[in-house]
């Protein structure tokens, strides 16, 4: 082997041995800096073991009222290595903030209820319903039996309330039916909440129908609950019914019924409300029409004659005739149709000046009534006045007879439909004597 060979050799040796060790370098550095790595954790590990077992040892004088459990662990042991192996476990429990929020909750759930039931006895609903409630979210378990019996009657007598608040607004009625309903999803088989609900339904259906103009529904529905009940909602109800009756008596009316009318205004006048002129009023137009409608037989009175005495009268002869002027008999008028109906003038009245002219005129599709006259044998009548206003029984108008000529005329109402047509007018024969004319 030349030289020149072996030194080529020799370098190349070295070149590798140089190689190796700067590897043995790298692996070096890197086994030093991963057990630094690990070192390093654990020390911060066993750091933050020591700082537990201290903050548990230093705190078990504060925390000996409240966590008798944490205290035995951390006192009965005196070995640190013991403590650290005893407190081990609480790390994985909670931590004492979470210990702190449960351990009173028993005492929570005490308070809730004793405040409950202080509201709950002193008639305070509201502030009873809310907290009973809490306590059902809280622990469904507490009191469970109490709590159900006492929210589900907290819940009728919200509704009782309501319905017994002096104003009808924000529909206190279907309101107070929600707290029924709440208090039989408790109680179901409670014979008084079922009961109350049952009332309050049976009234809001009669009330509406009433109020969609179902008038004899309306009375179907709320004449039973007014007679089996009649402690319950005792003004609503009855005011309702009387205002039905009223109402129903008015149709009868003015379909000409009057014997209906009649019935139904006296049912209306069975009913306790607080006001009832209404009915008396009309008790009074209806007995006043009655009476027009019945004409009455004339009795006739024999005028008693004389005795003539024995004294002889001497006989005169009159050159003047004499003339006996013959007046009809005044009688009620004779109306075909008993809306329309003249009570005063009557036939057969003389009349003078300024005359009232009294009686009904109504119907069921009522639109006006108008007075008018005629002279008697002519069927040109002439306006007196009308009214928009229907008239069951009471004054109609007022006739200047000093404005016509003395003689015989016609007077007659007639109501005018809303059509146009009009029933047969009643029509009174009357004599106009003006002294000046």
């Amino acid at each position: 082997m030349s030289n020149r060979t072996l030194e080529r050799t020799n370098i190349g040796a070295k070149k590798e041995t140089k190689k190796i060790g700067r590897t043995f370098s790298i692996l070096l550095s890197a086994v030093f800096l991963i057990g630094l790595y690990y070192w390093g954790f654990w020390s911060v590990q066993r750091s933050a073991l020591e700082s537990a077992q201290e903050m548990l040892t230093g705190s078990s004088t504060e925390m000996s009222s409240t966590q008798p459990d944490v205290l035995v662990i951390a006192t009965q042991t005196t070995n640190p290595q013991d403590t650290i192996i005893a407190a081990t476990p609480l790390l994985s429990t909670p931590t004492p903030a979470q210990i702190v929020m449960e351990s009173p909750s028993s005492q929570s759930l005490s308070a809730i209820w004793d405040d409950a039931n202080l509201a709950y006895q002193n008639g305070e609903w509201d502030s009873a319903i809310e907290g009973f409630e809490k306590l059902r979210a809280m622990d469904d378990s507490f009191a469970e039996d109490e709590i159900v019996t006492y929210l589900a009657n907290a819940y009728f007598e919200t509704g009782v309330q309501l319905i017994a608040e002096p104003t009808n607004g924000d529909n206190k009625f279907e309101r107070a039916l929600s707290q029924f309903r709440n208090a039989l999803v408790l109680a179901p088989e409670d014979e008084r909440l079922k009961s109350g609900s049952d009332l309050l339904k049976a009234y809001l259906i009669g009330e509406r129908a009433y109020r969609l103009g179902s008038l004899q529904q309306a009375i179907d529905v709320l004449l039973p609950l007014y007679e089996r009940s009649p402690d319950f909602l005792t003004y609503e109800v009855g005011q309702k019914i009387y205002e039905t009756y009223l109402e129903l008596g008015d149709r009868a009316m003015r379909k000409g019924n009057f014997q209906a009318g009649l019935d139904y205004f006296g049912r209306a006048s069975n009913i306790s409300v607080a006001d009832n002129s209404q009915v008396k009023a009309r008790l009074l137009s209806v007995e006043k029409v009655k009476r027009l409608l019945v004409t009455p037989t004339p009795t006739f009175t024999e005028t008693p004659v004389a005795t003539p005495t024995s004294t002889p009268v001497p006989t005169v002869q009159s050159s003047v005739p004499q003339t006996v002027t013959n007046r009809p008999t005044v009688v009620p008028a004779k109306c075909a149709d008993p809306r329309a109906i003249i009570l005063s003038p009557q036939n057969g009245e003389v009349l003078s000046g300024f005359t009232q002219i009294s009686g009904a005129a109504f119907h069921d599709k009522f639109r006006y009534f108008k007075l008018e006259y005629a002279d008697e044998f002519s069927s040109d009548y002439n306006f007196i006045n009308s009214s928009e206003i229907a008239v069951t029984g009471g004054y109609l108008g007022l006739w200047n007879t000093a404005l016509l000529p003395n003689g015989v005329y016609k007077l007659r109402v007639v109501v005018v439909e809303q059509n146009g047509n009009y029933p047969t007018p009643c029509e009174v024969t009357v004599t106009i004597e003006n002294s000046e004319q």
